[in-house]
């Protein structure tokens, strides 16, 4: 990963179409987030919650990574369209994933050299 600590397992079960329990462990970050339905949801022991933000240009807004290979423009239309949608219209849009961290290690690795 290139020196960024980015990875980590989540779980979560589904009741009649609803989540109910969850949890999100980030081992190299030391943090781990859990939910449950009707209990709340932290981060550790502490209690967390979404942002009260309610106009879209004020929100951060994540994606996830892009397909590559074998028809990656075709199975990447609709994403990459929603993506230049929300570039016009969110505070800070973030792409997290496989592309997104080679790229951002690879940064990270020009500056340790200089």
């Amino acid at each position: 990963m290139s020196g960024i600590p980015l990875c980590g397992v989540s779980l979560g079960l589904i009741v009649d179409d609803r989540s109910v329990p969850g949890v999100i462990d980030l081992p190299f970050l030391g943090q781990r987030f859990r939910a449950a339905e009707g209990q709340g949801v932290y981060c550790g022991d502490y209690p967390i919650r979404a942002s009260g933000t309610k106009a879209l240009n004020q929100a951060n807004v994540a994606n996830d990574d892009y397909a590559v290979g074998e028809r990656a423009q075709e199975r990447n239309a609709r994403r990459l369209s929603l993506t230049a949608r929300l570039a016009e219209s969110v505070l800070r849009p973030h792409v997290f994933g496989r592309r997104c961290r080679d790229g951002f290690g690879s940064r990270l690795n020009d500056r340790e050299r200089s």
